[in-house]
């Protein structure tokens, strides 16, 4: 069972107590298992922030696991025992 420690920035960050959550999810689970895990951790406030009316996954937020940035959702988070560094990150607007 894949140990996967979540760390959330930006107005998403809001919705997760401490900004962080650790979950153990079954071998094998994909970045889309994670997103659901957490929508049914965090509700409907995460849901309203990373989910368009679709159900897709905003363009604008980005997922970013081991230090890559996720393009597939179907992507498998880590083998048996494995430990996985999972960051959500919304767009940064700066000047």
């Amino acid at each position: 069972m894949p140990e996967v420690v979540v760390t959330f920035y930006g107005h998403i960050r809001d919705v997760a107590p401490q900004g962080k959550m650790e979950l153990g999810l079954p071998a094998g689970s994909t970045v889309a298992d994670l997103l659901q895990r957490l929508v049914a951790e965090l509700g409907e406030p995460f849901r309203e922030r990373a989910f368009d009316e679709y159900g897709q996954l905003l363009p604008s937020l980005k997922v970013i696991v081991a230090g890559e940035v996720v393009e597939e959702l179907e992507q498998v988070l880590g083998g048996e025992g494995a430990q996985v560094a999972v960051v959500v990150v919304p767009p940064v607007i700066g000047g």
